[in-house]
């Protein structure tokens, strides 16, 4: 198969100038190294809107949202999502926000510049940071992708002379976040400690993560996190939970437990089907298409407390634009 012209060969040959685009300094500043990837990518001016105004209620609505793999999500249900869930108070992104499949060190079938992948992640980010007041994310495995290939190939003095070039970020998507105000990556701070938990969320007594874990029969990875939550608790501090939300599986089900008091979820995906799906070596279970939705009470202490019955879901079928 042949391969598509770079940019600038065909300018080349063509006879024409080609532009030189080579960084000469190290970039002073987050928003300088912005504009020099926006003239990579060909953006030429900021589409975002300002997102629209916190609503001071004592509902709230939360909308989350699973693996989305940006460049292989499914842009007809995420715009189905923003319309149909435009009132929602937060919005929550449950890992895996792109695919990194240019960095990935498994074996690739197709050519996907990373100039694509990250602009149409700019772009995808920036219909959600506009569409509600709110959105928190939490980090999937292929969101830390080239995190983790440069510190298993670089040294530890090469790693922290990229972040003090990147001020601090190595990987594409915190960077992104910084772009939009109403867009945090949230952590679970481990007391004590100078660590954290970037794959785990509390949203009020909800959890919502992106533990890496697989299994064949339905809701077994959600009980395991579970357990492995139950058994860290006082350790790491968790906060009361009443509902466990899970990303990574790509599957849905939802599983009462501990006495009908708590919910245990995986919550599917938004993306297309995987390649591993293709593969002659099979196993797993097909992908399920959702998203989660919710609503909370606010408390006298400030909390929010997560109504169990109006947990619901969406599934988008096989063959849906």
């Amino acid at each position: 198969m042949r391969r598509a012209p770079y940019e600038g060969e065909n300018q080349q040959a063509r006879g024409q100038p080609v532009p030189d685009r080579t960084i000469r300094q190290p970039l002073a500043t987050f928003e300088e190294a912005w504009r020099v990837w926006d003239a990579e990518i060909g953006l030429m001016r900021n589409r975002f809107k300002k997102p629209p105004k916190q609503k001071g209620k004592k509902r709230r609505r939360v909308v989350v949202l699973p693996d989305l793999h940006v460049p292989y999500h499914e842009p007809s249900f995420l715009q189905y999502i923003c319309l149909k869930e435009k009132d929602a108070d937060i919005a929550c992104l449950a890992g895996d926000l792109v695919d990194s499949y240019a960095v990935s060190k498994y074996v690739q079938y197709k050519r996907v510049p990373a100039e694509v992948e990250w602009s149409q992640a700019n772009l995808v980010l920036g219909k959600i940071a506009e569409t509600w007041p709110e959105v928190r994310l939490i980090l999937g495995n292929h969101d830390k992708r080239l995190d983790r290939q440069l510190r298993a190939s670089l040294t530890l003095d090469m790693i922290e002379a990229i972040e003090v070039i990147t001020g601090g970020v190595l990987d594409p998507v915190s960077a992104l976040c910084k772009r939009f105000s109403n867009v945090t990556i949230s952590k679970h701070q481990i007391p004590n400690t100078d660590m954290t938990l970037d794959w785990l969320m509390s949203v009020g007594d909800v959890l919502i993560a992106h533990p890496e874990t697989f299994s064949r029969v339905p809701s077994t990875s959600s009980r395991k996190f579970e357990e492995w939550i139950a058994d860290n608790t006082r350790q790491f501090q968790f906060d009361k939970y009443r509902a466990i939300m899970i990303g990574h599986t790509h599957q849905l089900s939802a599983f009462p437990w501990r006495g009908s008091t708590q919910l245990l979820m995986e919550i599917g995906c938004l993306c297309k089907p995987m390649d591993y799906q293709t593969s002659p070596r099979i196993g797993g279970r097909p992908q399920v298409r959702s998203y989660v939705f919710l609503e909370q009470d606010k408390q006298k202490d400030g909390s929010w407390k997560t109504d169990l019955n109006s947990v619901g879901w969406h599934c988008f079928e096989w063959g849906q634009p």
